[in-house]
Order: C-alpha cells, then sequence, then structure tokens
C-alpha cells in the first residue's frame, strides 16, 4: 500500500508514520507537512526508504497532485487552543479548508480517508463519558474548526458514500510533543528552575493517552474501522492538571513552589472524558502504555534532549 499521512513531521503524525514504515504491507509512505514550528522532522528522517517528506501545504489545491495512492490519513491540524484565541485563520485554514482538500483527493479516487480528530469537539463532559454518538458542543475556536472538519466528512459520506472514517483521541502525551503543550512546558518550565503557569486552580480534568497507543488505534482504524463511522481513542489514566504537575516534578525533584496559578484560560473546559469501548470491543484496540511508565519515559526524553 502507498499511503499519504498529512502532518506526518508532527506529534502524532510521526508516531503514525515510524509505525507505518514497520508494516511488511505499506510500501510507501508519502508525508505531507509544511515545516511549521511545530513540526519535528528530525523524527522521521532516516527511520525508513519507505518514507518521502514533501514540504507542502494541505490547504492549498496544488498540492494534492499524488498517483497510485491507497489511502490518506489526515492528521495535519493547528492545534493549540490558546493560539486560536489568539488568531483563528490559521485553523480554518489546516482544520477545514485542508480536511476539505484532502476530501476531494480521496474521492475523486474512491480511496479511504481518516480523519484524526479530537474529544474537544464534545466539549466539558460534566459527569460519565462520552460515547461517539455523544452530542458535540465546541466551546474553543480550536474545537470548532475540528469540529467543522468532521461535519465537511459526515457530509462527503453521506452525500458522495466516500469512504471517510473519523478518530477521536483523548490528551495526547510522549516525546517529540512541542513545547507549547501541558506536559512539555511543564517539564522544560521545571527543568530550569522557573516558575510553571497553571490556569484557574488547576482543577482541570483531562484523560491522557499515550502518543504510542494513540497511533497504534489510527492505524488499527484505518486498516479496520468502517467508513461513516467514529471511534474514540482514549487513555485510561484521568486526573487533575495539578496532579500531573506534581507528578513531573516528583519525577525531576523538584520542589512545588515552582507552580504557579494563573489566570485562566478563555472558554477553558473542565473536563474531558470518552467511552472507548467501541475500538476495543469492535476492532479489539486497548491500551498498552502504563501512563506512570510513559510519563517516566517521556520526562527522560526531554531531560535528555536538554542536555
Amino acid at each position: 500500500m502507498n499511503i499519504i499521512v498529512t502532518g506526518g513531521a508532527g506529534f502524532i503524525g510521526g508516531e503514525i508514520v515510524r509505525q507505518l514504515a514497520k508494516r511488511k504491507d505499506v510500501e510507501r509512505i508519502f508525508v505531507l507537512d509544511k515545516i511549521s514550528p511545530q513540526s519535528q522532522k528530525e523524527q522521521i528522517e532516516g527511520v525508513s526508504e519507505k518514507i518521502l517528506l514533501f514540504k507542502m501545504d494541505i490547504s492549498k489545491k496544488e498540492t494534492w497532485a499524488f498517483n497510485n495512492v491507497d489511502c490518506v490519513i489526515n492528521c495535519a491540524a493547528e492545534t493549540h487552543v490558546d493560539r486560536s484565541i489568539t488568531s483563528v485563520y490559521p485553523f480554518i485554514d489546516s482544520n477545514m479548508v485542508g480536511t476539505s482538500r484532502a476530501l476531494e483527493f480521496c474521492r475523486n479516487r474512491g480511496i479511504k480517508m481518516l480523519q484524526v480528530s479530537t474529544d474537544e469537539v464534545y466539549g466539558s463532559i460534566k459527569e460519565g463519558s462520552a460515547t461517539e454518538d455523544y452530542p458535540r458542543k465546541a466551546k474553543n475556536p480550536y474545537a470548532a474548526t475540528k469540529m467543522a472538519a468532521e461535519a465537511l466528512c459526515e457530509s462527503s459520506y453521506s452525500t458522495y458514500q466516500s469512504k471517510v472514517v473519523i478518530t477521536r483521541g483523548s490528551n495526547t502525551y510522549g516525546p517529540w510533543q512541542y513545547e507549547e503543550k501541558l506536559i512539555p512546558t511543564i517539564i522544560k518550565k521545571a527543568l530550569e528552575n522557573e516558575p510553571i503557569p497553571i490556569y484557574g486552580d488547576g482543577s482541570n480534568i483531562r484523560q491522557w493517552l499515550s502518543v504510542k497507543d494513540h497511533a497504534k488505534g489510527i492505524i488499527k482504524v484505518l486498516f479496520e474501522g468502517l467508513p461513516g463511522e467514529v471511534y474514540n481513542i482514549g487513555g485510561d489514566f484521568t486526573c487533575n492538571n495539578l496532579v500531573i504537575v506534581k507528578k513531573i516534578l516528583n519525577i525531576l525533584g523538584k520542589p512545588e513552589s515552582l507552580i504557579s496559578f494563573v489566570e485562566d484560560r478563555k472558554g477553558h473546559d473542565w473536563r474531558y472524558s470518552i467511552n472507548t469501548d467501541k475500538i476495543k470491543n469492535e476492532l479489539g484496540w486497548c491500551n498498552e502504555v502504563d501512563f506512570d511508565w510513559g510519563l517516566l519515559e517521556t520526562v527522560k526524553w526531554f531531560s535528555d534532549c536538554k542536555n
């Protein structure tokens, strides 16, 4: 198979590419990435001769001129909520226009597309866990553009019978993550003995998923998921942000006095939680990485990079 992975030099995309490269049924992986500051192409360079990297913007029509492609994983996206609040237009271009270009490419060729989405489209979950048919309620510009991208996928399926499937992942962590995200920010600040900014009182709750398990789930859905379906991919560990900070400080032997509570983010969702019964029962996916072990590995990776 020849597979396009958009955003394949990014955090989750890079892990997808590395895992695909190990498969005997994958011949070529075309990575389309505009190489933004959030991209880290070093993570896929030299990994395998199967990987071909192209510096391209998926929102541009001229990008989509590839032949002999069997499927597309659309992982390219602007993802950081804070930046979406400051300026939404890059998020519209990448998350909405880019998705529409990918859909058109796949529809015209009759090939399968997997849209990588997020649990943030559900909004804040007061209690319980959201199943795939839970009402969506985006509360920040980033989530709104991802929800719009999903709507484009769903309409393409219902209108054109496109072979499109959607995954919604929970908060993901691991090596190679860009430093603007929560866990890399905490590690970086702690290593440099700088104040660690935490929104509000740190009580916001998130469900954490290893990037290895997330990528494994996405690939599972690509090969076995049914067109028109949505699959949640979530971690087994849930806690508030303050617990995450304290775990990292404990690993690094740093004092809790580094924690600095700052004004809460606008539209900050209090709690995310998704139900993963569907992907577990129908496709046989499961989490393999224990959170504490995965966090320790992640802290060590960032520490080694600093040194």
